[in-house]
This record gives C-alpha cells, structure tokens and sequence, in this order.
C-alpha cells in the first residue's frame, strides 16, 4: 500500500504549543521531544500513581489490607518495589529472550506512541487508516516472541509462545471488528475525524449514541484484556519465571504502557477522546487540556480494568480462546451489522 493511499499526515500543532516548538515545526521534530517528555513525566508518574491506585482498590475490594509499610500511607510502595528489582541480577540458568530480540520487541512497542490520538490536535501520525495502525505496532509486540520463542532452549517455552500468540490472534478479531463499529459512525479511520465526531456532547460519543456502540465497547475492553494477557484472561506463566531484576522491572513497565495505550484507544474510539470540538488556533492551553482529558479518561478506564479483573476467577487458555472465538467475536460482527443499520436508518453517522 502507497503512502498516497494511506494518506498519510503529519499532524504536531499541540505538541508545538505545549513546548513551545512553534507552529512551523515538523512533525519528525516534535515526535522525540514528545516522546521522551511523555515517557520521563507521564508514563513513569502514571505508574507509580495508578499501581499504588490499583492496589489499594483491590484491597479493599478483597478485604485486604494493601501497601501500608512505605511512606505515605504506602504511596511509595511501587517505587520501593522497581528499586529492589533493578538492584536484582538476572536468574542464572533459566532462558531468556535475546538482546537482539528484547531490543526490537520494546522498539515496536513503543512506537505505537506515534500513532496514539491524545487529541485532536496531539496526533503525530494520522492517516485514512489511523485507527488500525496502533494494532500493527502491538501485534509485533507478540510476533516478536513467535518468532524469538523466548530465546529458549527448552521445548516448553516455545510451546508457551506458540499457544499465546494464537490466543493474540483470537484476542484481536474482536477487538478490530469493535474498532471498526466506531470507525462505521465517523465514517473514517482518521484519529482527527473519529476525535471531532464525537466532541459535541455525550450522546454523540460512539457508546452512547446507538446500543450497538455501547456494547462494542465493552467487547473492545474485553478484548484488550485477553490480547494483553490481563487477570483473568492470562495465563500463569507468561514467560515471567524467565525474567528477573532490571527484565523483570521493564516487563511490568511494558505491559502497563500496553494496558495505558489500549485505555487510550478505546476513550478515543467510544469515549470522545479530548471530548471538546477543536479549536482555529491551538494553544497551550487547549492542547493542554486534551492531553489531561485523554489521560484521565484512560486512567479511569485502566483502574477499572485491572481492579475489576482482578475479583474475577481464573480462567484456563482453551476457556480463553473459546470465549473469544464463541462469545466475542459474533456479538463483535453483530454489532458492526447492527450499527451500519442503525446509521442507515437514523443517519447517525458523523456528518
């Protein structure tokens, strides 16, 4: 596929404006900036704050307790936590994914950033197929194990690898045909159409504006747990016995920038995203606001998410993939259906 057909665009005005970059500075100029600004002031903060979060929810939600021993009511806990593994040394003996591998797995991982929508006006990356591009990134994320088979010499974790990129795959049909139920009411994958389509109130939020979006999304969210791996579509292992101190502490990083990510799609594909219309000039403190107002949403949804999982009992792989391919997928394409009727019937698409 040509560049001309994706119709690809560079998109940085809110992120000139939030660092002062100035209007005519390129897109391939604000990315670095934004990214590492991201990583060292938003991606690390939200992972202390939403763990201590998450804990202290699932505490009390179990009559448990939580952190308590740090300073601050046990605030501290998760940094007390990173410290001790980055001062562990790797486990001698056990297999572990190669550097090479390592390296290029965190590297597509972590460029999703690009084509994340924070706002209408914070897209690095947006094209006619905007909406999909992030589940490329993440799915070589999975691939990357595929195909390293955790870098093992043993018959075991090649089986693993085998049997949850599989359970990616059955994960991931459900979500895409949710993804495209937001994409039919937009009627565009372009992060700027999807985001603007929705910014005019609640009810024009795609899981608002038709039973067919609503329950899209919750198929969306569902998806992303058994996709992700998450309690308790997840199974026991997950390669975690082969990791330990500075690989140990970069996987839970890992996996949370993943988790935050997908919040972040399903608010900007069912939530409204930024949820206001954009404005002629952007400003600092528009974009700053759409930055806040995409976090928090996505912030709510991952403290539901994981606290919510967490109450639910295990389920075992078979049960997983069956859940998929029985439960989600055909609710999954029902509402696709459903949802082009209902725009065809009370024109509810984004005009």
């Amino acid at each position: 596929m040509s560049g001309e057909e994706l119709n690809l665009m560079t998109s940085s005005a809110g992120w000139n404006a939030l660092f002062g970059l100035g209007e005519g500075a390129s897109a391939f100029i604000a990315a670095p900036v934004a990214f590492v600004a991201f990583f060292l002031f938003v991606l690390f903060p939200l992972y202390f704050a939403l763990g201590f979060a998450e804990r202290k929810l699932a505490a009390d939600l179990q009559a448990r307790v939580g952190p308590n021993r740090t300073p601050g009511g046990g605030l501290f806990q998760v940094v007390a936590d990173t410290l001790k593994l980055g001062a562990k040394s790797a486990v001698r003996g056990h297999a572990s994914l190669d550097p090479k591998w390592f390296g290029i797995q965190n590297a597509i991982l972590f460029s999703s950033f690009v084509f994340v929508p924070f706002g209408s006006t914070l897209i690095l990356l947006d094209s006619e197929m905007g909406a999909f591009l992030p589940f490329v990134c993440m799915a070589g994320v999975f691939l990357c194990s595929l195909f390293a088979t955790e870098g093992a010499a043993e018959l075991e974790n090649e089986i693993l690898a085998h049997r949850q990129s599989f359970l990616w795959i059955s994960a991931w049909v459900p979500a895409l045909l949710g993804a495209t139920v937001a994409v039919a009411r937009a009627g565009s994958a372009r992060w700027s159409t999807l985001l603007t389509s929705q910014a005019h109130g609640l009810f024009h939020w795609t899981a608002f504006s038709s039973p067919f979006g609503f329950v899209a999304f919750f198929v969306f969210l569902l998806s992303g747990l058994v996709a992700l791996q998450l309690p308790p579509f997840h199974s026991l292992d997950r390669g975690v016995r082969n990791r330990a101190g500075v690989r140990l502490g970069l996987f839970g990083l890992n996996q949370f920038y993943a988790t935050l990510v997908w919040c972040l799609l399903a608010s900007a594909l069912f939530l409204g995203g930024q949820s206001i219309p954009e404005a002629g000039d952007v400003s600092f403190f528009f974009a700053f606001y759409q930055l806040v107002t995409a976090l928090a949403k996505a912030a709510v949804l991952f403290l539901a998410l994981r606290v919510v999982a967490r109450a639910l009992p295990q389920l075992r792989q078979d049960q997983m993939t069956e859940f998929c391919w029985r439960v989600l997928t055909p609710v999954a394409a029902l509402c696709l259906v459903g949802e082009l009727v209902w725009i065809r019937l009370f024109s509810g698409g984004a005009g």
